[in-house]
């Protein structure tokens, strides 16, 4: 069988397919996102891993029921812009998950707009609060831990993706593809 794995903002889906692409079963676990204002969007990445936990057992029942004894490929679907801060020496996290909904920047970044043409040209992305970029710099000069790991260069800002990939493949080192990178 060939599993697949969705983390949103509101769930965190397993959708179990047979390897004609017919569905077999699928689970879902809820998740909460974090409004803490208007602007401002975080997910408890705790809650997140125990979501897959529950899809994950909840798969594993109904694939015994059905018979199925192996899945041989997986693939795993997040919202590319969500990221978290963590410690570069343990890869513990140090903050919440960034959701790509949070917005908190979004002045700072309008403030840089006369240099969106040459960021564009560059990265081939038109800057957007809703990517990184603009809620790491936030990061950096509000938080006090974050800050903290910053001077002593302890600091990786991580995409949600990876950091999943990482811990659900028990990893040892925390790896960024291309389309997640941008």
């Amino acid at each position: 069988a060939i599993l697949l794995l969705d983390q949103g903002g509101h769930s965190t889906r397993g959708i179990l397919y047979d390897l004609n692409g017919n569905l077999l079963c699928q689970a879902s676990a809820t998740v909460e996102t974090y409004s803490p204002s208007p602007r401002y969007h975080e997910m408890d990445l705790a809650q997140i891993i125990l979501s897959f936990s529950q899809v994950f057992l909840n798969i594993q029942q109904q694939a015994e029921q059905l018979g199925i004894t192996r899945i041989i490929k997986a693939g795993l679907v997040v919202q590319r812009s969500s990221f978290l801060a963590c410690r570069r020496d343990t890869l513990a996290p140090i903050s919440p998950v960034i959701s790509w909904m949070d917005s908190r920047n979004h002045a700072w970044l309008a403030a840089h707009h006369a240099r969106f043409a040459a960021i564009q040209g560059i990265t081939g992305l038109y800057p957007n609060a809703h990517y990184a970029l603009s809620k790491i710099q936030w990061l950096l000069a509000h938080d006090a831990a974050i800050q903290q790991h910053a001077a002593h260069n302890n600091v990786l800002f991580v995409p949600l993706a990876a950091f999943l990939a990482h811990t659900l493949c028990t990893s040892s080192n925390i790896s960024v593809d291309g389309v997640i990178a941008s």
